[in-house]
């Protein structure tokens, strides 16, 4: 929470009382939801690591499954690599869950990590499938795909630029222009919104895009009689696991998204006091 914003807000009025007070109900929503977060992605590490020590019946490396998958979804265009560290450390092309495995719209590969490209596992061929998926959903066009896959790369740190570009208006404020302390503050303030209200839009269509993928996947195993029964159940559940973490990223973007509007009417409610 902003500490400076906290220290300017009186509580003699009822309007800014009240902001501060849904601020700090807001708080305590966005800790337990960071818990949860971090309880999901537990989750998802550990059914990861499960199932990559598990070989699968078919015998096939993550690299077969996906480029099999794609000729089996006349996708013939899309090569599949090894993820490189950098793309791995920065999940690009990802959603902060698929540990630098991804689909690169922009260059039309499909990136494995090292430890599963050419294993064959149960997690390498369910990880390897799935990203097939969503190759399959930018072949067909799906406009909510591209909407997201095209802006998620420039939107990397935009969930934590409110507060410094909130700061910067502050300085052009106070020391530069010299207007008082709240102009340029509210402007920029509100551009860091607009990207932060874009990055929430982006995780919000992830859900489900992912959550289609993953069904793509699953019906493509299931009409080529690929994997047995028992290891379509494992691929289910690394699946599901990774929508727990999908989920638990889009309810941390909605309290987010609450926090920083709170603050922006914060902000309003002080300067037309003022004035």
């Amino acid at each position: 929470m902003n500490s400076l914003l906290l220290n300017a807000i009186t509580i003699d009025d009822p309007t800014q009382f009240g902001l501060v007070i849904a601020m700090i109900v807001v708080g305590v929503l966005i800790g337990i939801a960071l818990i949860w977060s971090f309880i999901t992605r537990i989750i998802v590490m550990v059914t990861y690591s499960k199932y990559n020590k598990i070989a699968n019946s078919a015998g096939y490396t993550a690299r077969e499954a996906a480029y099999n998958f794609l000729v089996a979804c006349g996708v013939e265009d899309v090569k599949v690599e090894q993820c490189s560290f950098w793309r791995a450390f920065l999940f690009v092309g990802g959603t902060g869950f698929g540990l630098g495995n991804s689909y690169s719209i922009y260059k039309k590969i499909i990136f494995l990590r090292k430890g599963i490209i050419d294993k064959n596992s149960v997690t390498a061929v369910a990880i390897a499938t799935q990203k097939v998926g969503l190759a399959y959903q930018h072949k067909t066009g799906d406009k909510k795909y591209i909407f997201t896959a095209r802006l998620k790369p420039f939107l990397l740190f935009a969930p934590y630029g409110l507060i410094p570009l909130s700061l910067l208006g502050l300085v052009l404020d106070m020391f530069v222009f010299k207007t008082g302390g709240f102009v340029y503050s509210i402007i920029f303030a509100f551009i860091g919104a607009v990207l932060f209200l874009l990055s929430f839009l982006v995780t919000f269509f992830t859900i489900s895009i992912e959550k289609r993928a993953n069904n793509d996947a699953i019906q493509l195993m299931e009409q080529n009689n690929f994997l047995t029964a028992e290891e379509r159940v494992m691929v289910k559940k690394l699946y599901n696991a990774y929508m727990m973490g999908y989920i638990a990223d889009f309810v941390i973007s909605t309290l987010y998204l609450i926090m920083k509007i709170l603050q922006i009417l914060a902000k309003i409610s002080k300067f037309t006091k003022k004035r």
